[in-house]
């Protein structure tokens, strides 16, 4: 059976057939291109195939070797490890509140038996698993937290405008997740800011917001067992703020 030819479209009307008949050979040239480049439509995701378990297709954000070679060497140990840790090990990993306490927990309590973590790798495990408890409760003891969209409407200005104001100290945020923020809700009153919180957070010359957040909840012998946070919610704020710089190398 004879092939029928390939037929060019017909032009359209209100513009130029020779327009039409240039953007008609771009499209063909463009799917040849991709037709004769499988690697193009490869590059978007990563093939893992562990050991003891079936394939896994990681999608891929970025075609960087680095970014890939890392993809790889995390994904392919931890599919290994969720095919080989015990069920009470998955389970307790899954009961962590964050996905850095789910992977800490796994890595302290099972390994990949070609693999075992050795006592070091077991020590910084575990602590990591104990800060992201410790980060959870923390967050928690403060009332919770905003993201800049939810301070954004609290406070009634723009997104760029909450950014500017984490930057000049009006208030801090501490990291969450990649790159975004969670700012801390004890910040925020019914009016407004809490009144004396940027002078207190200027008097810091450590940049953690975590060390801020806990010596701003933490019960102070200089504000006689009262918490900073206290001290500027009675209004003392020249007492908060000698709490605050005695951090960084002002004082003990």
């Amino acid at each position: 059976m004879a092939r029928k030819p390939h037929r060019r479209p017909s032009p359209r009307p209100g513009k130029p057939a020779a327009q039409q008949g240039d953007a008609y050979r771009r499209s063909r040239a463009g799917r040849t291109a991709v037709a004769e480049r499988p690697d193009v439509a490869e590059r978007a995701q990563l093939r893992i195939e562990p050991p003891s378990g079936r394939t896994i297709i990681v999608p891929l954000g970025s075609n960087s070797a680095a970014r890939q070679a890392f993809l790889e060497r995390v994904t392919r140990y931890f599919a290994e490890l969720a095919s080989t840790a015990p069920e009470s090990v998955i389970a307790g990993a899954l009961s962590e509140p964050t996905a850095l306490g789910t992977a800490a927990y796994a890595l302290t309590e099972a390994a990949v038996e070609e693999r075992p973590l050795d006592e070091a790798d077991r020590q910084i495990a575990a602590a990591l698993a104990s800060g992201a408890r410790y980060k959870e409760k923390l967050l928690t003891s403060a009332g919770g937290s905003y993201t800049a969209e939810q301070l954004g409407e609290v406070l009634g200005i723009s997104r760029q405008a909450v950014n500017e104001g984490r930057k000049t100290n009006l208030y801090f945020a501490v990291p969450s997740g990649q790159t975004g923020f969670a700012y801390p809700k004890l910040q925020i009153t019914r009016t407004g800011l809490l009144a004396g919180l940027r002078t207190f957070l200027d008097a810091f010359t450590l940049p953690d917001p975590w060390m801020k957040l806990v010596v701003l909840m933490e019960p102070s012998e200089r504000l006689n067992g009262r918490s900073p946070l206290e001290a500027l919610r009675a209004g003392d704020v020249d007492q908060a703020v000698l709490v605050a710089a005695t951090y960084g190398g002002h004082g003990a």
